[in-house]
């Protein structure tokens, strides 16, 4: 009789126990943040009766979250990872576990929910960069490529973003949103639990500690400076301010304007979803067989080309063939980009460059929606939708014709010799 043990590779193994044990609370929370983003609307709305105090809610946990991206990622460069992570989710749960605490004792009134969301949006964003700085160490720890890493958590994206919905509002019919808040604040405890019981420490100590603003600025100069770093988050940002109102604006409005059916707007997203899922599953299939400048490229054409097809305003299928194929652009260049960013980054760094480039995102979603939203409206959609087609297509040809292109399949070197790599690229270039 031979006894059972875990192989090398296997996923519950103990050298990978660690990073199964940080992916799959990450996804218990990204279903759990799909609850919320329906949960909380539908609960203010209950509360107070008024659409504009729900507006508020949700602008009041936008600036925060912008800030705090920013400024998380350098608490977690300065502290260690695994509390930093433990501490933001046992507030997080808190603020969540007192809205319906306090609503069942009769004392919830809008000022205070509004303050216990803030104050979640705050906590939040730091322990996302905690867990973002331990994962490429874990990886390291289970021996697997980080793009495989990040293909899974693309993966759980993907499926939160196509089901969470879904359930949540069926979770919301049968238990109402009070509940629903419930098993968030229950999610938000089951991850704090598994970094306390599960997830080793890492933390190695900084022998200097300037000031947060000396540590801001030089994780912006990292970004700024580095030949492969800068135009990546360059092109990331436009892909996001694009992709935002073409989803939040342009979808909506031909939904009801051209086919008049919310139904058929909600098939064309999960199209976006579908199409991401596929891509996820790709890269971490294709990893190890094709380079990352060739997945690179086949995902800047796959974002870029299909939107040619809107211009038209063309019928439901067609219209979905094209967000399905941008759904799969998408799968597969978030994960390439966040294993480059982890690839590339020095650890010490790695919370700064991390929260630069989120902050960077969120701000870049707004400013997409105030470029298209004017011109859907003097214009209308096939002018908006060429708009869009342009910005996707010279971002396209900037990245393309980068210095990145040519080091980002050479990036599996030593940060520190990479910089070098950089250096010399840019004096030659």
């Amino acid at each position: 009789m031979t006894s059972q043990t875990p192989a090398v590779d296997s996923w519950f193994s103990p050298a990978r126990r660690p990073l199964t044990a940080m992916l799959g609370a990450g996804f218990v929370s990204m279903i759990s943040n799909n609850l919320t983003g329906l949960a909380v609307p539908w609960f203010v709305l209950e509360l107070t009766g008024s659409a504009g105090k729900m507006g508020i809610t949700a602008a009041a946990t936008m600036l925060p979250s912008v800030v705090m991206s920013f400024l998380g990622g350098a608490i977690a460069d300065r502290t260690n990872p695994k509390f930093l992570s433990i501490f933001s989710d046992v507030i997080s749960g808190v603020t969540v576990a007192l809205v319906p605490l306090l609503f069942l004792m009769d004392l919830l009134t809008f000022p205070i929910l509004l303050a216990l969301m803030v104050a979640g949006a705050i906590f939040d964003a730091p322990g996302y960069a905690a867990r973002g700085k331990m994962l490429p160490q874990l990886a390291d720890r289970g021996r697997i490529e980080i793009e495989k890493v990040t293909s899974i958590q693309g993966i759980f994206s993907a499926v939160s973003t196509l089901f969470g919905a879904v359930l949540a509002g069926v979770l919301i019919t049968i238990l109402g949103a009070t509940n629903v808040l419930w098993i968030n604040a229950g999610a938000f405890a089951l991850s704090a639990v598994v970094m306390l019981l599960i997830v080793p420490n890492l933390h190695v100590a900084r022998e200097e500690m300037p000031s947060m603003v000396e540590d801001m600025k030089e994780g912006l100069q990292y970004v700024w400076k580095h030949s492969v770093l800068r135009p990546l988050t360059a092109g990331a940002l436009v892909i996001n301010a694009v992709f935002t109102p073409m989803i939040a604006v342009l979808l909506p409005y031909m939904a009801k304007t051209e086919w008049d059916s919310a139904t058929a707007y909600g098939l064309a997203v999960s199209g976006l979803g579908a199409g991401a899922l596929v891509g996820s599953v790709m890269v971490g299939k294709l990893s190890d067989r094709i380079s990352r400048s060739t997945i690179m490229r086949v995902s800047l054409m796959l974002l870029s080309l299909p939107v040619i097809l809107l211009i038209a305003v063309p019928p439901l299928l067609v219209s979905w063939i094209a967000f399905t194929l941008m759904g799969v652009g998408s799968g597969m260049v978030n994960p390439v980009i966040q294993a480059m960013v982890f690839r590339i980054t020095k650890p010490e760094l790695l919370g700064r460059v991390s929260g630069v480039i989120g902050a960077g995102a969120m701000v870049a979603s707004p400013l997409g929606i105030m470029l298209a939203t004017p011109a859907l409206s003097a214009w209308g959609l096939p002018t908006a939708y060429a708009m869009l087609a342009v910005l996707l297509g010279l971002n396209a040809i900037f990245m393309l014709r980068s210095p990145m292109f040519s080091l980002m399949d050479d990036i599996d070197v030593e940060p520190v010799v990479l910089d070098q790599i950089v250096q010399d690229a840019t004096s030659q270039s």
